[in-house]
């Protein structure tokens, strides 16, 4: 269970620092904060609750945002949402994981049903900030809302799951996957927990249900199910035309079949192909209202140039054994391209532990640095007292509230 921490955020949220720093954020400038570490998801969590826009945070390393994702979960719950990074190299045709994809169309379509009820939460890295995925156009792709009663007939159905990247499969097993049976149709949406199931009569769709694949056990009716894009390539056939004419040097049989195939309108390999032949990003998806919030950024700035070396050096590395030619595209936006991105986003703020309050358009905000006790709650309960005595007003978050609780009583508090 996770533990939550979203009831502390109300009396956080007066800090005189934090109010300087959302009206600057409303007048359209772009601040930062200074604060420790431990404070950042407590102060991102504060910036989330009073805007009540999406936000996307952005961490220098992977293991940064996943950290960041898992604790932001305890001060805003499943608000929270991670877009990872690619586990594969760049230039690899070997390595992906599907799961990965789909996980990041799941945090796109967040940001594009966004309600100001519930705005999510974006947390990534760098590197997934800056590789490319698909456009904000794709994100419509698929069939969409499916109802009960909706007239649009099963072949229709079928062709948009395959014109929106779905695998038609004999079964159903897996996100990605759709199979047509009879009257019905089974579909695993990305970003869903279970598949659907489908049925017509006639042109009509007669029923909805939610079903384990293992089992094939109805578990729940549905009167509708939203289905979105199973792939982030969309390229159009102009992008396919150009891009066959950046690899086109390597005269190995298999890129000459395949630059065939871009030439014809055909993406192969498209996990291979498909980062190379756009130039969309998270970014790209974020409205000028959203709050983008940046931890540390000359770290960030520094993975971003980390990550131009490593693909150039990859590049050119598979260029000199004749494996790829030497101005493929970059499966990601450069560092400079990104910096003017995030540069041109007002709603900005940037968090550091050393900022210290006093340079142009910061604020420190009161935070400090708990104490460790390691177990000693004695000394932990000797501190509670005197903070007590002065009429200070403490929230104790523990996994061990009976026995804490117990020996603070024995100390008087």
């Amino acid at each position: 269970m996770t533990l939550g921490l979203d009831a502390l955020l109300p009396s956080l949220g007066t800090l005189d620092a934090l109010s300087d720093a959302n009206a600057a954020l409303d007048a359209g400038h772009a601040v930062r904060l200074g604060m420790p570490d431990a404070a950042k998801t407590a102060a991102a969590a504060l910036l989330w609750r009073r805007n009540r826009q999406p936000v996307l945070l952005i961490a220098a390393r992977e293991a940064d945002a996943q950290s960041y994702a898992e604790q932001m979960e305890t001060w805003i719950g499943d608000a929270a949402v991670y877009f990872p990074a690619r586990a594969a190299l760049a230039y690899s045709r070997d390595g992906h994981d599907s799961r990965v994809s789909w996980q990041r169309i799941g945090a796109l379509s967040r940001l594009a049903q966004a309600s100001r009820e519930r705005p999510p939460f974006i947390v990534a890295s760098a590197a997934a900030v800056a590789e490319h995925t698909l456009r904000p156009a794709d994100l419509g792709r698929g069939p969409g809302v499916v109802a009960k009663g909706d007239q649009r007939g099963l072949d229709t159905l079928a062709r948009a799951l395959v014109d929106a990247g779905y695998d038609m499969a004999p079964l159903v097993e897996s996100p990605g996957q759709a199979a047509r049976r009879g009257g019905l149709v089974d579909v695993y949406p990305t970003g869903s927990e279970w598949p659907v199931r489908i049925e017509f009569f006639g042109s009509e769709v007669d029923s909805i249900r939610e079903f384990d694949p293992d089992t094939q056990r109805t578990r729940q009716q549905l009167d509708e199910v939203r289905i979105g894009p199973a792939t982030e390539w969309f390229p159009t056939r102009l992008e396919l035309t150009a891009l066959a004419d950046r690899v086109d040097e390597v005269k190995s049989a298999t890129i000459r079949d395949e630059v065939r195939q871009l030439r014809g309108g055909e993406l192969p390999a498209r996990e291979f192909y498909g980062p190379l032949s756009g130039d969309s990003t998270i970014l790209n998806h974020l409205k000028r209202d959203a709050i983008v919030i940046v931890d540390e950024r000359e770290a960030v700035d520094a993975a971003f140039s980390d990550l131009d070396e490593l693909v150039a050096e990859r590049r050119a590395d598979l260029a000199e054994r004749g494996e790829l030619d030497a101005g493929a595209p970059l499966p990601h936006e450069p560092r400079d391209v990104i910096r003017v991105m995030l540069d041109g986003h007002s709603r900005r703020a940037e968090l550091g532990r050393w900022v210290t309050g006093n340079e142009a358009g910061a604020f420190r905000l009161p935070f400090r640095q708990a104490d460790a006790y390691a177990g000693r709650l004695d000394a932990a309960a000797k501190d509670m007292h005197r903070q007590q005595q002065r009429a200070d007003r403490t929230v104790i978050v523990t996994q061990q509230a009976q026995r804490y609780a117990e020996v603070l009583a024995e100390h008087g508090v």
